[in-house]
């Protein structure tokens, strides 16, 4: 079953986690980055968490910003703001955002994926799009990986190169994605489809981390981003899709 609908409100009252995210700390203001944590705040005052997987500029020196299209599944989604209160995209700019977006498709074990959203981000927000991270804001959010070595690992920003096309090669390389629930978290890449634009890899995630960057090591020694998640089974088995697959912006 794939991780669907980011609810703080309901799903985080439910792990007893609500006071540590609905109190999230208001950080000085640093630049947005791939791995930051979104929050996508609705008209009746409840919201969403997600992550950020990249940046992006376009060839009139535009930014925007790339998540998975899931995130966005309540139609009354008014702003998307990072943990620090930056706005990133208000109505304005959401009403340009770009969606890639179907029902998921099963075959076998490993579902055809569209799930990739791209939106413009504000002018004047400061944007690293050089390195790479993301914060694990409280071990009770997973209470059932918090302590496995291969979550929150090292998770200190990392050189950022450009986002790479699938390929079968990438099978067995080791990988890592950052998520604004459980951090960064790594693990090994199960399979890909080239044609799909799909990646699964064996990496613990949660609800919180959709749309976060799944990046491995190149031969220049930068990360590159291969996919942003979509969900898979909890804890462990999840999905990745390609935004290289779809038009950019």
């Amino acid at each position: 079953m794939l991780l669907r609908r980011e609810e703080l409100m309901k799903k985080l009252l439910s792990l007893g986690a609500a006071a540590v995210v609905l109190s999230m700390p208001i950080s000085a203001h640093a630049a947005t980055h791939a791995g930051d944590s979104l929050l996508l705040d609705t008209g009746n005052g409840s919201g969403y968490a997600c992550t950020l997987a990249y940046t992006t500029t376009t060839n009139t020196g535009e930014t925007w910003g790339v998540t998975a299209a899931h995130c966005f599944g309540d139609s009354n989604i008014t702003q998307v703001r990072t943990s620090d209160g930056t706005v990133l995209a208000d109505q304005a700019e959401l009403s340009r955002m770009k969606l890639y977006s179907e029902p998921t498709v099963y075959d076998s074990f490993q579902p055809v994926l569209t799930d990739v959203a791209m939106f413009p981000i504000k002018p004047g927000v400061e944007v690293d799009s050089s390195s790479i991270y993301s914060r694990l804001e409280n071990n009770s959010i997973a209470p059932l990986i918090a302590n496995t070595p291969l979550v929150n690992a090292l998770n200190n920003p990392l050189a950022l190169g450009e986002p790479l096309m699938l390929n079968q090669n990438m099978v067995g390389q080791f990988v890592c994605k950052e998520g604004s629930a459980t951090g960064r978290t790594c693990g090994i890449i199960t399979g890909v489809n080239v044609q799909s634009g799909e990646v699964y890899a064996l990496i613990p995630a949660i609800e919180g981390d959709s749309g976060g960057p799944l990046h491995l090591l190149g031969g220049d020694g930068k990360r590159h981003i291969i996919g942003t998640l979509s969900g898979g089974t909890p804890v462990l088995y999840n999905g990745f899709d390609s935004p290289l697959t779809y038009p950019q912006p």
